[in-house]
């Protein structure tokens, strides 16, 4: 049962104007064919960092490190690109304020709970 309820919740979020502006965010972004391009590019270069981290302190990464910073800023640069992080952190806050108001009573009761547990056992 609870999980129809969270099957039907999960349907309308995806109803919602902040998702489908989030779905269309995103969707701009990949099909920007050098925007996506660039991303890749930035992808390789943290996943030559990663490599390159298992020798530890005798790795020197501050070459990769700049073209990262770079390619960051370049990325940044894209309009599709700032339109879908500021999508994804309406749809994020969105969600984290409905986390919020599901579960405070729930929390409340927990804590409650426990408060009432360590009452009891400190009161004998």
């Amino acid at each position: 049962m609870i999980y129809d309820l969270v099957a039907d919740f999960v349907s309308s979020l995806k109803d919602e104007d902040i998702y489908k502006t989030y779905i269309e965010a995103r969707q701009r972004v990949v099909s920007h064919e050098t925007l996506s391009r660039e991303i890749r590019t930035l992808e390789r270069y943290r996943d030559e960092k990663e490599a390159l981290s298992q020798y530890g302190e005798y790795a020197n990464t501050k070459e990769l490190d700049e073209k990262i910073s770079k390619q960051r800023l370049l990325i940044d640069s894209y309009e599709e690109m700032r339109e879908y992080r500021k999508a994804l952190l309406d749809l994020n806050n969105y969600l984290d304020e409905l986390n919020s108001i599901i579960f405070a009573n729930i929390s409340d009761e927990l804590v409650l709970g426990r408060m009432g547990k360590i009452y009891a056992r400190h009161r004998r």
